[in-house]
This record gives structure tokens, C-alpha cells and sequence, in this order.
């Protein structure tokens, strides 16, 4: 009885943490109810290890297809998902990190429109200090 008092214990609190953090984190954040892209999102998952990312997110929607960066559909089926939604703190089988994911997609991307076109070059940063100011 004991050991199932603990697991259910551990079951709502994590549950609260859950909920909790969908409703505080960024990453976790709906878009607004009038359908339109956030101005700015702020990528902060790792604030205690570097400063947090904040980008112009109406631009990128303006500049680019959604489907770009929200590369894939979230298994609830949101066509245009956060990227915590599935990429987690760790590599879970061939999916990347969210560190990974963020650096593979932004400066990924970044780099070809530099490469394109060297105008681009100080618009589409692609080094630690150009995003985390």
C-alpha cells in the first residue's frame, strides 16, 4: 500500500511539472488565439548554461514557410508544433537534442543564405555570440 501511495504521488507531480512548464516555457507556448506568429519568441531551455535566444519570429513566418523550421507534424497532430514538442533535452533515438536541433536547423539554415548571398552574412548569424547576447 505504501509503494502504491508513492506511485501515485510521483504520478501527480509529475503531471503538475508537466503542466506546469507547458504553461511557462516558450517552447511550450501556443500561437495566439488570432492565428497570427508571435512577434518575438524567446528560446530560453537553457538559460543556465547560456543566455537565452530571442528572435524575430514574425519575420522568419513572413520570409519563409512554416513547414521550414516546423519541419514536422507533433504526434497530437499540430501541424506547426514547438520545437521542445519533440525534441528533448537529450537525443531519444535518432531524434537531435533541442540544443542540437536549434544549432543543426538555425545555423544550418543561416549558413546557406550566407553561402547564397553575402549580404546575408550579418543578418543570419551563425556564431554563439551573434544569437546569445
Amino acid at each position: 500500500m505504501k509503494d502504491l501511495k508513492k506511485a501515485v504521488l510521483f504520478v501527480v507531480a509529475a503531471v503538475a511539472a508537466v503542466v506546469y512548464l507547458s504553461a511557462v516555457s516558450p517552447l511550450g507556448a501556443q500561437p495566439p488565439a488570432n492565428g497570427e506568429p508571435k512577434d518575438t519568441v524567446t528560446l530560453d531551455k537553457y538559460k543556465d548554461k547560456k543566455t537565452p535566444v530571442t528572435f524575430n519570429h514574425k519575420r522568419h513566418s513572413t520570409d519563409y514557410k512554416c513547414e521550414q523550421c516546423h519541419h514536422k507534424a507533433a504526434p497530437d497532430g499540430n501541424k506547426n508544433p514547438t520545437c521542445g514538442t519533440c525534441h528533448k533535452a537529450e537525443k531519444v533515438d535518432k531524434t537531435p537534442s533541442l540544443k542540437d536541433a536549434f544549432h543543426d536547423q538555425c545555423q544550418g539554415c543561416h549558413k546557406e543564405k550566407a553561402k547564397a548571398d553575402p549580404t546575408m552574412k550579418d543578418k543570419a548569424p551563425t556564431t554563439c555570440a551573434k544569437c546569445h547576447k
